[in-house]
């Protein structure tokens, strides 16, 4: 049994080792700089060819903050950028409530606190549907409790 247990850490120190030696002993040589540009490039570009312009400037200047329904506009929280308006997951009906605060789970996350005891978070989490991190934008609103579960 003690024979087994050896074969992976012996492969795990083999990968170790040749992690370390294969490892950059040095920084990536500088780029060099563009060399100059013909005379012929100075003049207008082909309208053609011109990159167009952002569908809406407006939301990669607020790439890393949240909308908030009353128009404005605050830090996403947890790293999110691309965070869906937070309009769109406050309970239909609910008067919008002000932000008085963050506050941090015990998970690490952090929540905006509302005047009247909603919370609302931006996250980023992995779409496995997506192949990639989506933002998310959540809320949650004070409230009875709900009723136990009761068992089938």
């Amino acid at each position: 049994m003690l024979r087994h247990a050896s074969l992976p850490v012996s492969l795990l120190v083999a990968f170790a080792a040749t992690a370390l030696y294969e490892w950059p002993r040095s920084p990536l040589p500088p780029v060099a700089a563009p060399a100059a540009a013909p005379a012929a490039a100075a003049t207008a570009p082909d309208p053609q060819c011109a990159t167009p312009a952002p569908a809406d400037a407006g939301a990669a200047a607020h790439q890393r903050e949240l909308q908030l329904p009353d128009g404005s506009y605050v830090p996403a929280l947890n790293g999110a950028e691309g965070a869906p308006p937070l309009r769109l997951f406050w309970e239909a009906g609910r008067p919008w409530s002000p932000i008085v605060g963050v506050a941090r789970s015990e998970l690490g996350v952090d929540w905006y606190v509302h005047a009247d005891g909603s919370r609302s978070t931006t996250e980023m989490k992995w779409r496995s549907d997506l192949g990639r991190l989506d933002a998310l934008t959540r809320v949650a609103h004070p409230g009875d409790a709900p009723p136990p579960a009761t068992r089938r």
